[in-house]
């Protein structure tokens, strides 16, 4: 942990403070012209509304509604691309397609729209724009005159057509949701937060709720789609586990193609796997908050009020002190102890912990674990550019230069 304007104190630790140590200006004025008032930027109550607003979708009820219907539909679509590329012996990048994947997926989910990226060969303007502003925003948290940089840099006039790309996205799937007739029979994450109520009293605006669905998208897109990338390079370079996770698919499935809610739940290994690449490779690799008091750390550390806490989950899950002299290494087997012997959310924070642990954390590992079994199950994966593959620098972790991949039907 890093904190700033903090000095050594032999004092007793008192009891965490969650309330202390929100998102914090710093943050909130780099991110707000993409993030807003959104969930990932909002802090106190309105923070609170969001938060009890979203929870409503991520059940169990639904998350069997999803393996059923969202996903075995876009499983769907992805794998006749696989098989067309096993055909032709064709190379694609498969990072690329798990954006499109879990874009048109939370889509569906979130907002009850169809976006049909899979089917399309042509980029998608808003998810090319995202991730460009993503990354600029990014930069902001490090620089000290990223405004001064903005201004008299290209980056700025890309940053603005960026933003209008993003929030014109955002806004026309509020505006064709409030046309459309059958708007309220609708139970969707969109539908929810148009029946909610702001702080104020009021339904939120259109301007507040395209800044929920931009928000939201952060967590239903990237996350996943970058989890699963670092999954199929993980297992490129691990043989063995990637053997292990076969066997177990293919005993598990039989003759099925896609796994069931209760066998994806059920498939130790598969999400053994899923979490030892979400240790080294967080989707969320880096963490700040803001101090609003004075404040004494566990450590005995006193902070200072407006000091940054930053943590880096992407440091920690390679910490021997965490993991053990073979934390660098890819080691699935680690997950497979008893329950009670889990890592905690504080030294395994890849979604967060306390009261702003990860909404949908339980959906992500559904659906990458879906993803991961169901691509398995059919095809043997080669990873082209395993050598090469790094990662990028934004509030995410993606990577630089794709998953470069060609495909072999197993039967």
């Amino acid at each position: 942990m890093v904190t700033h304007n903090c000095r050594s104190n032999a004092l007793p630790s008192p009891q965490a403070q969650f309330e202390n140590y929100p998102k914090g200006p710093y943050f909130q004025k780099r991110a707000h012209d993409l993030l807003a008032s959104g969930i990932f930027n909002a802090d106190g109550p309105e923070w609170k509304r969001q938060r009890k607003v979203a929870a409503n979708i991520f059940n169990v009820k639904n998350f069997r509604d999803f393996v059923e219907g969202v996903f075995a539909d876009e499983m769907s679509i992805l794998s006749r691309t696989l098989d067309r590329a096993s055909a032709d012996g064709a190379v694609l990048d498969l990072h690329e397609l798990f954006f499109k994947f879990t874009l048109d997926g939370f889509a569906k989910i979130g907002f009850g729209i169809n976006l049909e990226s899979l089917s399309s060969e042509v980029p998608n303007p808003f998810a090319e724009a995202f991730d460009r502003a993503q990354r600029v925003v990014d930069r902001r948290m490090v620089s000290p005159f990223w405004r001064i940089e903005e201004a008299v840099l290209p980056v700025g006039r890309e940053m603005k057509r960026d933003l209008k790309t993003i929030h014109d996205f955002g806004l026309n799937v509020v505006l064709e949701r409030r046309a459309d007739p059958e708007k309220d029979s609708y139970n969707d994450l969109l539908s929810m937060f148009m029946r909610s109520k702001t702080e104020s009293g009021n339904p939120p605006s259109d301007r507040e709720l395209a800044d929920v669905v931009l928000n939201m998208i952060i967590a239903g897109r990237d996350t996943t789609a970058q989890a699963l990338s670092w999954t199929f390079y993980m297992l490129a370079q691990n043989p063995e586990a990637e053997a292990k996770l076969v066997n177990e698919i293919m005993e598990t499935l039989g003759d099925n193609k896609t796994p069931t809610y209760e066998q994806i739940r059920t498939m130790r290994y598969a999400n053994a796997v899923f979490h030892e690449t979400l240790r080294l490779w967080p989707s969320v690799p880096k963490e700040i908050k803001q101090a609003l008091a004075d404040d004494v750390l566990p450590d005995g550390t006193q902070v200072d009020a407006g000091a940054l806490i930053v943590w880096v989950p992407f440091a920690m899950g390679r910490s021997k002190h965490i993991w053990g002299a073979d934390a660098k290494q890819f080691k699935p087997e680690r997950w497979l102890g008893e329950k009670d012997l889990q890592p905690s959310n504080w030294d395994y924070p890849v979604f967060n912990g306390g009261p702003r642990i990860c909404l949908g954390r339980s959906m992500a590992e559904l659906e990458g674990v879906y993803v991961l079994v169901s691509i398995l199950r059919r095809f043997k994966v080669t990873v082209r550019n395993v050598d090469t593959v790094a990662y990028d620098s934004s509030l995410t972790l993606p990577m630089k230069t794709g998953l470069m991949c060609s495909f072999a039907a197993r039967f």
